[in-house]
């Protein structure tokens, strides 16, 4: 019988939004960094690939109804045995929604316009390779 838990893929990011250029600019960024990445437009699309792939990264863009954000970081948690780096895009973060975000477990928060170099750093390089930033 396999262990959910090393079923995860440490190195693999899913990148759920609505914005196609977002989800477009963001996995060609994190691809050269040396990550795996798919993106996704919903929170339901993206928890069924969470549960098939299990992604080691979610970065969820909270401004999107049909993404669903605090729904599908929610329901993630009802995974058994999968516990992903969960990464939160916003519009506006002011600190009180920052602090309930990180409250539910989310690890880091970024603002649009998306600073990349500031998710490569928070991210770091995928598990044995070396940085190219």
């Amino acid at each position: 019988m396999t262990d959910p838990v090393n079923d995860q893929h440490p190195d693999l990011v899913l990148i759920v939004g609505e914005n196609p250029i977002t989800r477009e600019v963001l996995s060609r960024w994190l691809s050269a960094d040396g990550w795996m990445v798919i993106a996704t437009d919903s929170g339901p699309k993206a928890l069924t690939q969470a549960a098939e792939r299990r992604p080691g990264v979610m970065l969820v863009d909270l401004d999107h109804p049909e993404a669903e954000g605090d729904e599908t970081f929610a329901r993630l948690r009802q995974i058994p045995a999968y516990a992903p780096r969960l990464l939160a895009l916003l519009s506006h973060a002011p600190p009180a929604r920052r602090h309930a975000l990180r409250q539910v477990g989310i690890l880091g928060v970024f603002v649009k316009p998306i600073d990349l170099k500031s998710v490569s750093a928070f991210l770091g390089a995928p598990d044995g390779q070396e940085s190219c930033r």
